[in-house]
C-alpha cells in the first residue's frame, strides 16, 4: 500500500471506450454534455487530469489460493490473480462522483459504459451483472511528479464512495476503486491508454 498527497501525482481518468462518460446539469449520465468524469480512451490524456486532489492511496496485491497435498505440512500458495485498490481523495467541488457512483435513475456509472450513452437512456451501460469485457470499468494512469513514472490500473470498476464532513475544514470526497486486471508501468511517453489494443479481462 502506497500513499501519496495530491501535490506528488497527477492522475488522469479515462473510459475504456472511445466516449467521454458526463454528468449533465441535470445530473444525468450521458457522454456529450456536461461535466466529464472520464476523457474517453481514444481523446489521449488532455483534459483527463482529476483536480484538486488530495491523497491518493495505491494497493497492490494478488489474490492466491491455498493448496495442500495429502499427507505434507506444507501448503502452497498459488496466485489466481492481481488485485489492485485505488482511493481518490479530492476536496468536493461537485456532484458528479455522487453521481456517478449512485448512478441517476436510469444510467449506471460504477462499472463503466460500452458505448454511446445518452441521458434517460440505459443503452451501453452496465449494470455490474454482465460478463465482463475489454470496454468494462475505467483506466486510471498515475503519474509520479518526482520521476514521470507512470502507473496504469485498467479495467476498474468502483466500489465505494464517501464523503467527509467538518465544521471547520474542508469538505472532501473518496472514491475507490479496484480492478483484477495486471497493471502496467511505463514512462510518460509509453501510456498505454488503450486506444491501441485490447486490455485481458
Amino acid at each position: 500500500m502506497a500513499y501519496y498527497l495530491g501535490r506528488d501525482v497527477k492522475v488522469y481518468l479515462t473510459a475504456e471506450v472511445a466516449n467521454n462518460v458526463r454528468i449533465n446539469t441535470s445530473g444525468q449520465i450521458n457522454d456529450s454534455s456536461g461535466t466529464d468524469f472520464a476523457k474517453g480512451r481514444d481523446q489521449g490524456l488532455s483534459g483527463a487530469l482529476v483536480t484538486d486532489l488530495t491523497g491518493v492511496d495505491l494497493g497492490i496485491g494478488a489474490v492466491d489460493e491455498d493448496i495442500s497435498f495429502i499427507g505434507l505440512r506444507t501448503v502452497l500458495k498459488t496466485e489466481i490473480k492481481k488485485e489492485t485498490t485505488l482511493s481518490l481523495t479530492r476536496k468536493k467541488i461537485n456532484n458528479v462522483w455522487d453521481v456517478i457512483f449512485n448512478g441517476d435513475p436510469v444510467v449506471k456509472g460504477r462499472w463503466g459504459i460500452s458505448g454511446s450513452v445518452t441521458a434517460g437512456n440505459a443503452t451501453n451501460s452496465y449494470t455490474g451483472m454482465e460478463k465482463p469485457t475489454v470496454n468494462y470499468g475505467y483506466r486510471i494512469h498515475i503519474q509520479l511528479m518526482s520521476s514521470g513514472e507512470v502507473f496504469t490500473v485498467r479495467n476498474a470498476t468502483i466500489t465505494g464512495h464517501s464523503t467527509s464532513i467538518s465544521a471547520d475544514g474542508v469538505q472532501e470526497e473518496t472514491l475507490e476503486f479496484q480492478s483484477h486486471v495486471d497493471p502496467k508501468i511505463g514512462t510518460t511517453s509509453s501510456v498505454d491508454t488503450g486506444a491501441t489494443g485490447a486490455t485481458e479481462i
